[in-house]
């Protein structure tokens, strides 16, 4: 029986990718930051950053918690990538102010991240037979599919209203809800973060 082998740098290329990507993604937009034209558009442009950072740090947090299991998975390699491409959109637009087509690609970000947690809780087969490690995953991933559900709402609502309600109305719904989304995260410890 021929047992398979997984070197410990071919678990470390996806994180350190990640990492490396998500550095170029606030580098290359820092400069944004000169061009920001009023105290509204920084508060968008201000938000799309911590929403990078937090992004960053739910995929060091499915890292520690999922481990091997998606690690190594081309599937997730592949969805991933697509998923900084979407958070770099987001940037790119709130760099020049289209705060709507903003909120179209983070609308994108949640629906991926959905059925990034759908195919992993239904359909991927684990890695592991232990019964009580996968069922704190599976419940990991259901707490990922409702903290998202929380937020699609009122992102699909701003996209609903956002040619109707003023620009002020707008970024700050979006700047609200995401904040609120980030503590939710953090509350139901789908980041586990220590701060002291």
């Amino acid at each position: 029986m021929i047992e398979k082998v997984v070197f410990r740098h071919q678990i470390e290329f996806p994180t350190i990718l990640y990492e490396t990507i998500f550095g170029l993604i606030i580098y290359f937009n820092l400069d944004s930051f000169a061009q920001i034209k009023n105290s509204l558009h920084f508060i968008f442009f201000f938000t799309s950053f911590i929403l990078v950072i937090h992004w960053w740090l739910m995929f060091e947090a499915a890292a520690d918690q999922f481990g091997e299991e998606t690690r190594s998975s081309a599937l997730n390699l592949s969805l991933n990538i697509v998923y900084l491409t979407l958070i770099n959109y987001i940037v790119q637009f709130a760099a020049v102010f289209d705060y709507y087509k903003a909120n179209i690609f983070l609308l994108l970000l949640l629906i991926g991240d959905i059925l990034w947690a759908l195919i992993w809780k239904h359909v991927k087969p684990w890695k592991t037979t232990d019964s009580l490690r996968i069922k704190e995953m599976k419940l990991e991933l259901i707490k990922i599919i409702k903290s998202d559900l929380i937020l699609v709402i009122p992102v699909i609502a701003l996209l609903v209203v956002g040619n109707i309600i003023s620009p002020i109305s707008f970024v700050l719904i979006f700047a609200i809800s995401y904040f609120l989304y980030i503590f939710i995260t953090f509350k139901w410890k789908i980041i586990d973060l220590r701060l002291t």
